[in-house]
């Protein structure tokens, strides 16, 4: 009798399912080699690291761009995807630098990056991005649970994350 009743009950929840946490990535189609991942199409090479110029220009081969990270949670499913599908213990380009004449972070449509946390993460609990003068460009950083930092744009170890466009 209790498997009876319990069967309409479930399928009352159904029309729910899209509201689960991971609803965003069915709801995304994207053609190869992006992946959906939190509504957009990305794709993570782990195959040719490079200077953040050349990966911006490889992102731009593949028809996307450098990735924008502008929610919170939105950074979550990326690190989440980065995490269970092999790709954690290297240090990724995001499509943010401080290379404009106002010095501050911007993606590359232009907005500005949001500052502080939970974005930027912390170096010696100093917040990040650190202000040294060579690093003008935003990485994920591996050791630093992802949250993103400044680095370099010539350092070469290090790998895209592109968005489709």
């Amino acid at each position: 009798m209790g498997i009876h009743t319990e069967i309409p009950f479930l399928l009352l929840l159904l029309p729910l399912l899209p509201c689960l946490h991971a609803a965003p990535n069915r709801l995304t189609e994207c053609t190869p080699p992006f992946t959906a991942v939190g509504g957009k199409c990305i794709h993570v090479s782990s195959t040719s690291p490079g200077t953040w110029y050349l990966m911006k220009d490889f992102c731009e081969t593949l028809g996307g761009q450098l990735l924008i990270i502008n929610t919170e949670d939105f950074h979550y499913y990326v690190v989440k995807y980065l995490e269970y599908n092999g790709y954690a213990g290297r240090r990724y380009w995001v499509g943010a630098n401080n290379e404009h004449a106002d010095g501050q972070y911007h993606w590359l449509d232009g907005s500005k990056v949001k500052m502080g946390t939970p974005f930027w993460g912390t170096i010696n609990g100093k917040q990040e991005p650190g202000g040294s003068p060579s690093d003008h460009c935003a990485i994920l950083f591996e050791k630093g649970f992802y949250f993103m930092h400044d680095l370099s744009c010539n350092e070469t170890n290090v790998y895209p994350i592109c968005e489709a466009k």
